[in-house]
């Protein structure tokens, strides 16, 4: 993957030559197999550890040489969005915090109390969500500014 980065940042993949079925195709595969992978993959599994992960990280990587190449279709708009824009800065603060959250708020305990899980995975993202936010806009930012201050 970052191979292939560096390759496409320094212009030396020449994609003209490309069909624009086959990353397209690529693309499509990869969402698909992203998808059941994360829906009906345990965490746990030796399949992920026995070269899933890296066809996981393949997979992904297919996904992005789609959007970086193609910038206009449809895969490339939608990674590009404000949404997701906004979701990477918040990204190291989700990060450090999902872990806890999800600790402290575990499925088997709202589970023993009579709650939909789905309605628990709900309040998890968004109280992981919250966190974040408070992090990164109460701690990560008035640090980084008054690091640009005291930087020059």
């Amino acid at each position: 993957g970052c191979s292939l980065g560096l390759l496409f940042s320094w212009n030396q993949l020449d994609l003209v030559r490309v069909p624009r079925l086959i990353p397209r195709l690529l693309a499509g595969l990869a969402i698909c197999f992203l998808s059941m992978v994360g829906r009906w993959v345990p965490y746990d599994t030796p399949f992920l550890y026995q070269g899933g992960l890296t066809l996981i990280s393949l997979a992904a990587g297919a996904v992005l040489l789609e959007a970086v190449c193609f910038p206009g279709a449809w895969l490339g708009r939608v990674l590009s969005s404000t949404v997701l824009g906004w979701m990477g800065r918040i990204s190291y603060s989700l990060y450090l915090w999902h872990y806890p959250v999800f600790t402290a708020l575990r499925v088997e305990r709202f589970a023993a109390m009579g709650w939909n899980p789905i309605l628990v995975h709900t309040v998890r993202f968004a109280a992981v969500f919250a966190v974040a936010c408070l992090s990164y806009y109460c701690v990560e930012q008035p640090f980084l500014h008054l690091k640009k201050r005291f930087a020059g």
